[in-house]
């Protein structure tokens, strides 16, 4: 993906503005077809992963496919991706602590999951910021 964002990225890249970055906000419309489209793959991989008899399969289902939405709204520019990187550090969060209740002892992965989530947080205040910029 890393690949295709890249080229996506360029191909839109716009000279007069901030850091040659088009930002975008879905439409009310693509905003429920999206959340319809997560909760249907949330569902369904959770349905898998616990036939496959995972501990929390639809928190880690969760984290997955909104990751992989949230991905494809990045390399379209899209401010929304930003809520699901934060819903999903906030999940990751809750799994990682879950698994250190049980016993675990990965602080640091929650450490790191507690960074990503206030990164996300800088992330989205910037993206509105640019986004009203661009608008002005």
């Amino acid at each position: 993906m890393q690949f295709v964002g890249a080229y996506v990225w360029i191909k839109n890249k716009k000279p007069n503005t901030k850091d040659g970055i088009i930002v975008k906000t879905l439409t009310n419309k693509n905003r429920v077809i999206w959340v319809i489209v997560s909760i249907l793959g949330v569902m369904t991989y959770g349905k898998v992963l616990e036939l496959l008899g995972g501990n929390l399969p639809y928190v880690d289902s969760m984290s997955t496919v909104l990751s992989i939405m949230a991905m494809l709204l990045m390399v379209y520019r899209f401010i929304e991706q930003w809520i699901l990187w934060i819903i999903i550090d906030i999940v990751t969060i809750i799994l990682w602590f879950i698994a250190m209740m049980k016993g675990g002892n990965d602080i640091s992965i929650l450490l790191m999951w507690t960074a990503y989530f206030f990164n996300a947080i800088y992330g989205m205040y910037n993206w509105i910021k640019m986004y009203k910029l661009q608008e002005a």
